[in-house]
């Protein structure tokens, strides 16, 4: 039998602590190898078997066949990389700090599954790491901290959150391609849609599917206008009506302004005088509200029609747009007015001071039956006096009844009470009643008014002999009764 020659031998475990003498050799249990030791390096350095291939000192190693790990790990430093491809047009390597997948030749990329899904996992957190998923003849994810914010669908895209970006373009729709839009859905059936048609034409609508209004915010969001389903569109208010301040558009074309406290409109016209405010029937012109200088004009367009210009005091007539000069009336024979308050007078046929009517008044007044010298006392069952003052002009009317004596007055008949004193030129006449007076050789008797007189005298009549006054005298009883009219200027 031959000899034999044995060696000390462990597992890999014990040769990791084991440091063996210079030159000595021991056997690895666990990998059946040969182990050789210098004396002073901890496990030695094992040796490879004879089925094994060294590759340390290969430049250029080839394989025969596939590589297999058996279960263990291929390391690559630092910057040392795995490449794929006759010019390694694929490079897998990490750097230090970062990772890469570099595809630096010819053509596309791809990467492919034969699974549900291709996932892009944050730190193999498979449920809360997620970060992108690419699902098979489905949906593609993305995810901000494990929840997905972004998934295309097959009809376009769902985003879940608020999208923030330097610009939008809508190209087309599946639907109509000349006519693209963008929809917002709440999910329970109402849609809004910003859509630009074939024309160019650029609109906004609210609520496909049924009835809707659309506003406008500004600030913290407070609205500023809306156009509600009816088409009205407002401006400082949420409810159509009159009676809430606001602007208002009526679909029907009416415009509505309240304002609280304040005008409700302000036009205003730069440069040149003219029209501000024009009115028109049918797109035919009627008026016009507009200014000349510091004059508000307000004009009736058409032929023959009248106007005003509001001047410095006073309001001047129009006709055809112009200022008028005796053209104008003041209402007619069926259409009067009804009342006219003057503070001052009235021309009438001429603009001169003799056409000046400055004044009418209408009035009462106390007539009372007196002596020129005593004036005497006397009673009355009716005392009654009425005037009408035209300008300079007064008519007075005397009603005295029952005139009973208590003194008895001398000289001539005085009725004294005037509303106003004649004019120092005034010699007025009138006509008189008496009743049970006696005046014998007198045919008639007169009321005048002479100048500066604040009475009327009544005088008795004949023809051939001097006239005479009436006297307190004359009344043959008491229970006598004079009346007149007279008219006197002042």
């Amino acid at each position: 039998m031959a000899k034999r020659l044995q060696l000390r031998g462990g597992t890999t475990s014990q040769h990791s602590s084991f440091t063996g003498a210079i030159r000595e050799v021991t056997v690895d249990t666990d990998k059946d190898t040969l182990v050789v030791h210098d004396g002073s390096t901890a496990g030695g350095f094992p040796l490879a078997k004879a089925t094994d291939t060294e590759l340390v000192n290969d430049t250029t190693p080839q394989l025969g066949g596939d590589l297999a790990s058996n279960g263990n790990d291929i390391l690559f430093a630092d910057n040392d990389k795995a490449k794929f491809g006759t010019g390694n047009d694929l490079e897998i390597y990490h750097e230090g700090s970062h990772s890469f997948i570099d595809d630096t030749g010819t053509g596309n990329l791809f990467v492919n599954t034969n699974g549900a899904k291709i996932a892009l996992i944050s730190n193999s957190d498979t449920s809360g790491g997620k970060m992108a998923e690419f699902n098979a003849d489905s949906s593609v994810e993305l995810h901000f901290d494990g929840s997905q914010k972004f998934a295309t669908t097959s009809t376009g895209v769902a985003v879940t959150g608020t999208v923030v970006s330097d610009g939008l373009t809508v190209d087309t729709n599946t639907g109509d391609s000349n006519n693209p839009f963008v929809n917002f859905d709440n999910n329970d059936g109402n849609i809004g849609q910003i859509r630009m048609t074939s024309s160019g034409d650029f609109g906004f609508r609210a609520n496909t599917g049924g009835t809707g209004n659309m506003f406008f915010q500004t600030g913290g969001g407070s609205e500023r206008m809306r156009i509600d389903s009816s088409g009205n569109f407002m401006v400082g208010k949420t409810a159509t009506g009159i009676g809430s301040a606001g602007a208002e558009f009526k679909s029907d074309g009416r415009l509505i302004a309240t304002v609280s406290g304040n005008y409700s409109a302000l036009l205003n016209r730069l440069s040149s005088d003219g029209d501000i405010v024009q009115f028109r029937k049918d797109g035919t012109s009627v008026g016009s509200i507009g200014n000349n200088g510091d004059n508000l004009v307000i004009d009736c367009v058409t032929s023959a029609h009248t106007g005003l210009d509001f001047a410095n005091d006073k309001l001047i007539p129009r006709k055809n747009s112009s200022a008028s000069d005796n053209g104008v009336d003041l209402g007619y024979s069926g259409g009067r007015f009804k009342d006219l308050y003057l503070g001052g007078g009235l021309y009438v046929g001429g603009t001169g001071s003799a056409n000046k009517l400055d004044d009418y008044e209408e009035g009462t007044w106390t007539p009372v039956f007196a002596g020129s010298g005593n004036a005497g006392t006397y009673t009355y069952t009716t005392q009654v006096g009425t005037y009408t003052k035209i300008g300079r002009l007064v008519t007075v009317n005397c009603e005295l009844l029952n005139i009973t004596q208590a003194v008895a007055g001398d000289g001539s008949v005085r009725i004294n009470g005037l509303p106003f004193t004649s004019s120092s030129t005034c010699n007025s006449w009138g006509s008189v009643s008496l009743d049970r007076f006696t005046f014998t050789g007198y045919e008639y008797c007169v009321t005048n008014v002479g100048g500066s007189k604040g009475f009327v005298y009544i005088w008795k009549i004949r023809q051939s002999n001097t006239d005479g006054l009436l006297e307190p005298g004359d009344r043959d009883q008491d229970g006598s009764d004079l009346k007149f009219t007279i008219s006197y200027e002042v």
